[in-house]
This record gives C-alpha cells, sequence and structure tokens, in this order.
C-alpha cells in the first residue's frame, strides 16, 4: 500500500486526489478536485474521510464555498455568494 505524498487520477470518475497517503488512503493535508462535477475539496482527511476543510463550488449559483469545521459532526460555514453567512450545523 502506499504511503507518503501522491498525486492519483481516477480517470473514469473524472477527478484528482492529491496529498497525503497511509495505507493506501488518504490522510492528513489533500485535496480532492472533481472535475466533473465542479468541486474541490482542500483540507485534512483520516482514512480517506474529510475532517476539516474548505469545499468550494464552482457551479453553484448561490453558495461560494463550505468550511468545513468538524465534518463527522457536521459543523461548517457556509458562504454565499452575496456575503451572508451560515454557521452552525448542516
Amino acid at each position: 500500500m502506499p504511503n507518503g505524498n501522491a498525486q492519483i487520477k481516477f480517470i473514469g470518475e473524472n477527478y484528482d486526489f492529491e496529498g497525503n497517503l497511509k495505507d493506501g488512503r488518504a490522510d492528513g493535508n489533500g485535496t480532492l478536485d472533481n472535475m466533473a462535477q465542479k468541486y474541490k475539496f482542500t483540507g485534512d482527511w483520516a482514512n480517506s474521510k474529510p475532517k476539516t476543510g474548505t469545499l468550494t463550488l464552482a457551479n453553484d449559483a448561490n453558495i461560494s464555498n463550505i468550511e468545513f469545521q468538524d465534518f463527522a459532526k457536521k459543523l461548517a460555514v457556509i458562504n454565499y455568494r452575496d456575503g451572508r453567512r451560515y454557521e452552525g450545523k448542516f
């Protein structure tokens, strides 16, 4: 299983992951870039699941990005394109 910094391309699913791997899974800092659905998550991962970080939505008319403070507890700040913010559970 790969360990350390890596760049992985998932051709069929049209997304890339660049960051740290532990036993072949995303662990530590990393970025998942989904070109098909036009979003990018940059943050901290554990066992290939996001912990904290920022989800940037390229095609959403209302939401600019979501800052996850604790993904497992669903705590986040949602930043809207018009300047509004929502902070709490999603």
